[in-house]
């Protein structure tokens, strides 16, 4: 964002960790040119990723072991003071409100 707040940072979290292994993870950000000083491809235990996800109503599961997983979707944008600003279902919301949504977050005290 030309002239927004610099303290900001995406993460993505995996759904899918026995796949999604460390350097797949980093396969992705190079593939999507992340600025890793920006963006964070997260791996971790099933259990604590469910965890997380389960705050936000992240839903997520399989319908055979072999098959990808089943899941909606959550955008959240959380303040500077670490509390959610913000939490979108599916990707219902356009750039415009998320530009916002993250300048609102980075001021917040």
């Amino acid at each position: 964002m030309v002239g927004g707040p610099t303290n900001w940072h995406f993460l993505s979290i995996t759904i899918d960790p026995a796949y999604d292994t460390p350097s797949r993870l980093k396969g992705y950000a190079k593939t999507y040119n992340a600025d890793l000083q920006r963006w964070s491809f997260l791996t971790g235990d099933i259990e604590d990723i469910t965890a997380i996800a389960e705050q936000f109503g992240l839903q997520f599961s399989r319908d055979t072991p072999e098959a990808l997983p089943n899941h909606n979707v959550r955008t959240v944008v959380i303040d500077a003071a670490g509390r959610i600003q913000w939490v979108t279902v599916e990707n219902e919301w356009k750039t415009d409100d998320l530009k916002e949504q993250v300048a609102k977050a980075a001021g917040a005290r």
